[in-house]
C-alpha cells in the first residue's frame, strides 16, 4: 500500500471530507472496498449500485467524481454516462468492472 496517495484530479483533491466520490458498482464488497480506500484519505463516499439512483445524486448533490461499474441496476453503465453527461457535463467518470468476461470497447 502507498504511504499517501497522489491527490484526485478535480477541484477540492485535498482528501479533507470537502471532495465527494460516488462508488457505483453492483457488487456491494467491491463498493465497500472502494469506500473505505477513499474515505481512508479523507473523501466523503457515496454509494449507489442503482442507475436511477445514481441520477438522482448527479442532479441534488455536489459530486466531483464517479467511479461506475460497467453494469448497475436498471442501466448499463455507458448508457448511464450519456445521461449524467447531459447533467453534469464536465464530471469525471471512471468506469469499472469486475466481471473476468468484460473486454473494453
Amino acid at each position: 500500500m502507498r504511504d499517501k496517495w497522489p491527490p484526485l484530479p478535480f477541484h477540492g483533491a485535498e482528501g479533507n471530507g470537502s471532495t465527494t466520490v460516488l462508488v457505483a458498482h453492483d457488487r456491494v464488497d467491491v463498493r465497500d472496498q472502494a469506500a473505505a480506500l477513499l474515505r481512508d484519505e479523507g473523501y466523503r463516499v457515496l454509494l449507489s449500485n442503482d442507475g436511477d439512483e445514481i441520477l438522482r445524486l448527479v442532479r441534488e448533490d455536489r459530486l466531483d467524481m464517479i467511479l461506475i461499474d460497467v453494469e448497475v441496476l436498471n442501466r448499463h453503465g455507458f448508457v448511464l454516462q450519456e445521461r449524467i453527461r447531459e447533467i453534469e457535463p464536465s464530471l469525471p467518470i471512471v468506469h469499472t468492472s469486475s466481471s473476468k468476461h468484460y473486454r473494453p470497447l
